[in-house]
């Protein structure tokens, strides 16, 4: 038997759980026994039953999704990707950091897990970030959006 995905949400429309689809020797549950796997759905406004295999492109591309007036939203991720603008003689590198696939608001970027910018906004769903570094090795760069999820870019310094 093939089951699709059962998304559990609250009154504001955020996802409390989705079950995902299942496949095999499998069955369909009732509330009360997804209750007693997971008892935070008791604050459930409803759930949306989705047919196995709908939507499966788009959750596969899935940065979060929500539930706006009982319609499930699903909105993609955020692609990142590092360029080098130039080396110069003093070991400083500039590089530019793009983020396509934003939605709505802005992109907070980080390196190695500490902020460098609060929000800088998307244009046209892209967000860009030109900055200098020194460091030595390889670092992580990570943009964060509100709606489309996070990503990361590994960066080799000087």
């Amino acid at each position: 038997m093939n089951i699709g995905r059962k998304i559990y949400y609250d009154t504001s429309g955020s996802i409390l759980w989705d079950k995902g689809e299942m496949s095999g020797d499998v069955r369909e549950t009732s509330y009360n026994e997804d209750l007693a796997v997971l008892p935070a759905i008791v604050d459930a406004a409803g759930f949306i039953q989705l047919g196995y295999g709908e939507r499966t492109e788009e959750f596969k591309t899935m940065g979060s999704m929500r539930v706006i007036d009982g319609n499930l939203v699903i909105y993609p991720r955020i692609n990142i990707s590092a360029s080098k603008l130039e080396v110069v003689a003093d070991g400083v590198d500039y590089a530019l950091i793009t983020v396509s696939g934003v939605e709505v608001g802005g992109v907070v970027f980080s390196i190695d897990g500490v902020s460098l910018v609060q929000a800088v906004s998307a244009v046209d769903e892209v967000a860009t970030l030109e900055f200098a570094t020194n460091a030595i090795g390889s670092f992580v760069i990570v943009a964060s959006t509100e709606r489309n999820g996070a990503a990361m870019v590994a960066v080799k310094g000087v």
